[in-house]
């Protein structure tokens, strides 16, 4: 919980010192996800990816025409989904797909500190942006299907979050566009997110389980 504190003191303290030094940009916005997890025997567990939804609050900072700090104080989730798939066969030439399929879902409060290189156009302006970003594990639910001509939830269950780190640090890498409004700006982006932090602590896999993910995400901010 001291952790979850320190990232909202983190979040408002980063907008309070920017506000009087330079034009700042505050607006919800909103994620779309692909994610899963690094791990070493993705293709024999039948590791895949997992669609998930971030929403939060972001802050920009412009420090002159092409260079801008933003914060963001986001609540997503993170995961994987694992399959095994059978056919059960009715003759000798007919088969009926079926198979288990495993969503894991981990909830976290994420505080991504970005740098954002802008360049202006007439209507709109690109901009590439990398940094960095903490989060820290709020909860984590394991939903497990039953996939037979239709799918069927047979589990959904609650992880205690003490069986895994709890702190997740990653790296982010992106692109995307802002077009200016009468009031604010309405921003599109893609970004790539990868997780620095095993998430668990296995003593015979020699490879780190990692968060992974590809972000489309999209707001609206009101200059101040």
């Amino acid at each position: 919980m001291k952790n979850l504190q320190k990232l909202f003191v983190l979040f408002f303290l980063f907008a309070a010192a920017g506000y009087a030094k330079a034009q700042v940009y505050v607006g919800p916005k909103v994620g779309f996800n692909v994610v899963t997890v690094s791990s070493p025997l993705r293709k024999e567990l039948g590791i895949s990816t997992l669609s998930t939804l971030d929403v939060g609050f972001m802050a920009e900072m412009e420090l002159g025409d092409m260079f801008s700090i933003q914060s963001e104080l986001m609540y997503a989730r993170k995961g994987f989904s694992l399959t095994q798939n059978v056919d059960i066969p009715l003759n000798d030439n007919t088969t009926i797909p079926a198979g288990v399929k495993v969503l894991n879902n981990a909830n976290y409060i994420e505080l991504p500190v970005l740098a954002k290189l802008r360049f202006k156009g007439k209507r709109a302006e690109t901009y590439l942006l990398g940094g960095a970003s903490a989060a820290y594990l709020m909860s984590n639910r394991v939903r497990t299907q039953a996939s037979f001509i239709v799918n069927i939830t047979l589990i959904d269950t609650k992880i205690p979050v003490d069986n895994f780190t709890r702190t997740d640090f990653s790296v982010i890498g992106g692109a995307g566009l802002a077009f200016k409004l009468p009031v604010g700006k309405f921003y599109l982006d893609a970004r790539y997110r990868h997780g620095l932090t095993e998430l668990v602590d296995v003593p015979l896999l020699t490879e780190k389980v990692q968060n992974r993910g590809v972000n489309i995400t999209a707001g609206y901010a009101i200059d101040f």
